[in-house]
This record gives structure tokens, C-alpha cells and sequence, in this order.
């Protein structure tokens, strides 16, 4: 019987899927292992880790580029280039990881990892981290999905 409410077939889903991973853990890591050891495989999937990856970061760019320094007293003169930003998260306990190394995951973890962080030029982002301003909850992104790219709101 199908289900009316969206969200409620969406969990049960994601909860059958987790079971089922958990139950055949080996068996699913050999498949994969096999798969991968074939040459041309592999290649593929490097290709495929490669474009996501180089993807994820031309979006990470554009964020940080839209942005720019969210420091109060930024004394940075000029345009920025994406280098010269930082994404800082402001709750470190809610980090769960660095978003440099999220490149290769769903543009969904990466979304919402970016919307916990603030932007900062690398001299303001030196400043925080030695205590010459504080930065509030607004200043944090606002960034949704669309697609494979990131919406900035």
C-alpha cells in the first residue's frame, strides 16, 4: 500500500536501505572490491570522483565569492580571489567535517556542513581565531540546493 505522506516513505526507505547495508556489510564490500579491481572500473570511477569533486569546489568557490569577508572590520583591500577565503565554522561542536574534505561527498552533506560556517579573508580568519572580534549567527551562509549546484540566499 503506498504511503500518503512523502517524508514517512522517505524514512522507512532510508531505514530498510541502512538494515539491509549493516546485514550485508561483507558481502556488499566484496561486490564493490571486484567491481573496482577490473582496470577500466576503476578508471571510470575516478573519472566520475574527479568531475564531482572539481564540481563541488567551482561551488565552494562561487559561496565564498558571493560572500566575501564577513568580518565587521575587514581591513582587506580589493577583490577577493577564492584562495583568499576561508569558510570557519562558528560551533565547532556541530563541525563534522572540514569542508576542503567534502569535495567528493553529496552536494546535500556539503550544503548543509557550508551552512554552518561563516566566510573570512585568511587575515580576519588569523584575527578570530587570536580574539580581536567575535562574529554572531547572522553572519552565517545561507545556502540551499538546486539540482547539482548551491543556491545562495
Amino acid at each position: 500500500m503506498p504511503y500518503k505522506d512523502k517524508d514517512e516513505r522517505l524514512s522507512k526507505s532510508r531505514a530498510y536501505s541502512k538494515a539491509y547495508y549493516q546485514k550485508n556489510k561483507e558481502r556488499l564490500r566484496k561486490k564493490q572490491q571486484c567491481y573496482l579491481s577490473v582496470r577500466e572500473n576503476y578508471a571510470k570511477h575516478a573519472a566520475a570522483l574527479e568531475r564531482k569533486r572539481k564540481r563541488n569546489l567551482e561551488e565552494i568557490r562561487k559561496v565564498k565569492l558571493a560572500y566575501g569577508c564577513c568580518s565587521p572590520n575587514c581591513c582587506w583591500e580589493g577583490d577577493f580571489v577564492g584562495c583568499d577565503l576561508d569558510l570557519h565554522h562558528l560551533d565547532s561542536s556541530e563541525k563534522n567535517n572540514s569542508v576542503s574534505k567534502m569535495t567528493t561527498l553529496s552536494m546535500k552533506n556539503l550544503c548543509s556542513e557550508i551552512n554552518k560556517c561563516v566566510v573570512l579573508c585568511a587575515v580576519c580568519h588569523r584575527r578570530f581565531h587570536e580574539k580581536h572580534f567575535a562574529l554572531s549567527e547572522q553572519s552565517l551562509c545561507k545556502v540551499t540546493i538546486s539540482g547539482t549546484s548551491l543556491i545562495i540566499g
